[in-house]
């Protein structure tokens, strides 16, 4: 997949503050850029700090495009927000979904990318062993299955109760945040619902949803 510029790249909605090298924070699934809040306040070092929505999430869409929710596409969105935005290679933060797509652009267009801080991400391609990789397919698909299943009876705050109770391998976690919290998740993944219909066929063997 090339995500060098051939077509304009729509702007990406973000947000930014600070001074000095380029770094942007890629955040995760279920989620948009205000994950980043609490360490946007900490940040005591220097930097100009980009803080992107990737396109489907947030307030980035109201009803996203299939055809550009899924790795391929939020690659394509970020390598154009960085050539746009940042005018420089860019330190990537990623968590999760977010830390998967700072990893596979960095391997796919490294002219962007300066260093890479990846958390909790979603990758196996590097598993050689077929028992372990079938593991890996079946926990993804023992955390994913309920939650598609969700979505396709018109339930998406269901929906995203199953997806952080099988991300954390016990039932009670997402019951247990606090309300707020709560009605932010339901919010972010009731902007994508339709979308994770297709999650197999979107996200393929390295891109499931995180």
């Amino acid at each position: 997949m090339s995500t060098s510029r051939r077509e304009p790249v729509p702007p990406l909605a973000h947000e930014e503050q600070g001074h000095g090298h380029s770094v942007a924070f890629i955040h995760g699934y279920i989620s948009d850029r205000r994950v980043w809040s609490k360490a946007r306040v900490r940040w005591n070092g220097p930097g100009r700090l980009f803080f992107p929505t990737l396109r489907g999430f947030g307030d980035s869409a109201s009803a996203p495009d299939p055809a550009e929710f899924g790795t391929e596409p939020h690659l394509r969105q970020l390598a154009g927000f960085l050539e746009d935005a940042a005018g420089e290679p860019a330190h990537l933060v990623g968590w999760s979904y977010g830390a998967t797509i700072a990893l596979l652009l960095a391997s796919l267009r490294p002219d962007l990318v300066a260093s890479v801080y990846s958390y909790e991400a979603g990758l196996s391609s590097f598993v050689t062993d077929q028992d372990i990789a079938h593991r890996i397919a079946a926990d993804r698909s023992q955390m994913a299955g309920p939650a598609i299943a969700a979505v396709g009876d018109g339930d998406p705050g269901l929906a995203v109760e199953r997806i952080v109770d099988g991300s954390c391998g016990r039932d009670g976690v997402f019951a247990g945040l606090d309300a707020s919290t709560r009605r932010f998740s339901v919010t972010m993944r009731a902007r994508s619902v339709s979308c994770s219909l297709a999650w197999p066929a979107t996200f393929g063997r390295d891109r499931g949803p995180a």
